[in-house]
């Protein structure tokens, strides 16, 4: 049927944004569930507010991480940025007592998967097998907002994880998504654990991208119970 001059055409038109938004509405729930894996009971309900910085250094991290999450709360440009933190120190310095502050913070409005290299890689091996498996990840990761990999580098790499690893990382990369990383290994250790296939190029990418957070005090949790434990035994 001809359309008549002059007459509207009735096309209903599709706001991408709301879009986006039932998706998140969907995919949030979906990665706390998956975030939970790696969660202990102590991180379950640790924020910002109620972490206690013990040095002047720690301080400045917590306000520039702070000041991270408003960011990420309330500027649009800053989300299409990509931009997040790369966090060095020994065991029990707080690194995964803040990025589990990030997550609690942003959890609820962003879709934030926490998780680890390791936890990713076991995943392919049970459900493909040693394969590489783009697709997989592809559609683990392209929804997500904010990726935090908690203790990178104890990882045994051979060449069939080398070879995810530098698409995990590529992928992140390449698509702008925010990375938050901890790792315990020394500056030259985690280089080393990232010189995949004879190239620097990822931790390149990861150190162009994110600040980065030396953790460089004692362990924060020595001693922490000992009173308690001393007063009961």
């Amino acid at each position: 049927m001809p359309i008549q001059a002059g007459k509207k055409l009735n096309i209903e038109t599709i706001s991408m944004s709301k879009i986006i938004e039932e998706n998140k509405k969907v995919f949030i729930p979906f990665y706390q569930m998956l975030s939970e894996k790696i969660f202990s009971i102590e991180e379950e309900n640790v924020y910002l507010a109620t972490t206690n910085a013990l040095n002047e250094v720690e301080s400045k991290y917590k306000e520039s991480i702070i000041s991270f999450c408003k960011l990420y709360k309330n500027d649009e440009d800053f989300r299409k940025k990509g931009f997040g933190f790369y966090i060095t120190g020994v065991e029990g310095t707080g690194k995964s007592r803040y990025s589990a502050c990030i997550y609690n913070e942003l959890k609820n409005d962003f879709i934030v998967y926490r998780t680890s290299l390791l936890l990713l890689l076991d995943e392919i091996v049970q459900n493909f097998g040693e394969k590489t498996v783009v697709g997989f990840l592809t559609e683990r990761l392209e929804q997500v907002d904010i990726i935090i990999l908690e203790d990178v580098g104890n990882e045994h790499l051979n060449d069939w994880t080398r070879q995810n690893v530098y698409f995990i990382f590529d992928f992140i990369s390449r698509k702008n998504k925010s990375l938050i990383m901890n790792t315990n290994q020394t500056d030259n250790q985690i280089k080393e654990f990232f010189r995949i296939f004879g190239s620097d190029k990822i931790l390149s990418r990861i150190k162009n991208k994110t600040k980065y957070l030396k953790f460089n005090w004692e362990d924060r949790r020595s001693g922490q119970h000992k009173k308690e434990i001393d007063s009961l035994y």
